[in-house]
């Protein structure tokens, strides 16, 4: 099974992070939490999905073709 990694951010009423007490993992909510696992069951796509925490910018492209923030994340696993 393939799996998709998806960085969350704090963004009512789309994404609700309740914070993790005691080292526990986070607890995710809002509309596109809740739309994630429809869109890949109509896409028919069959896979795992992790949300991570993420608490920077979207991202800026830097003069020298990098970038920043959550864009830059997976760009290095595009190349």
């Amino acid at each position: 099974m393939d799996e998709l990694r998806v960085l969350a951010a704090h963004r009512p009423p789309l994404c609700f992070i309740d914070a993790a007490e005691h080292g526990s993992q986070p607890i995710f909510s809002g509309y596109l939490v809740d739309l994630l696992p429809t869109l890949l069951n109509q896409a028919g796509l069959q896979l795992a999905y992790e949300l991570s925490v993420f608490t920077g910018s979207g991202g800026t492209l830097l003069q020298n073709g990098t970038w920043t923030g959550t864009v830059s994340w997976p760009y290095p696993l595009l190349l």
